[in-house]
């Protein structure tokens, strides 16, 4: 378990390391280079600590009850309300990013939904039933 040293900081060094620390993350640009930043920052304990608050929230939002969350995330129900909480008066940051992960997934769904049925489609064999049809062919004009 992530531990916090006994010797607190002061105020003004905590808050120049915060906004170092959210400096580096802006930077990172690709996902193979956020997930080195990550391995070489966290623990493997600190990782699955982050990963399956971020769960519990895209859960939580999508509806997901406690006990669902409990057995597919093997978390306690505190950490689920915790994160429940934070959602609810203050998780502006958790809501956005969540928010953003859907959107995309849905986009990303829908780009599968549609790379699958243009793999069924074979555009060939749907001009052959066409023209098998008897649809006209199209007239073809000379440019000049």
């Amino acid at each position: 378990m992530a531990q916090v040293s006994k010797y607190p900081l002061n105020k003004e060094t905590q808050t120049r390391l915060y906004k170092l620390l959210w400096q580096a993350i802006v930077a990172l640009k690709e996902p193979i280079e956020t997930e080195e930043f990550f391995n070489d920052l966290l623990t493997s304990t600190e990782k699955i600590m982050l990963a399956k608050r971020l769960a519990i929230a895209v859960m939580l939002i999508r509806g997901y009850d406690y006990e669902s969350i409990r057995a597919h995330l093997r978390v306690s129900p505190g950490t689920i309300n915790s994160v429940s909480t934070w959602l609810k008066y203050s998780g502006s940051g958790y809501k956005a990013t969540v928010e953003r992960l859907l959107k995309k997934e849905k986009v990303d769904n829908v780009f599968a939904s549609i790379e699958t049925a243009l793999k069924v489609i074979k555009p060939e064999k749907t001009i052959s039933r066409a023209l098998a049809k008897g649809y006209p062919e199209p007239k073809r004009k000379e440019p000049f």
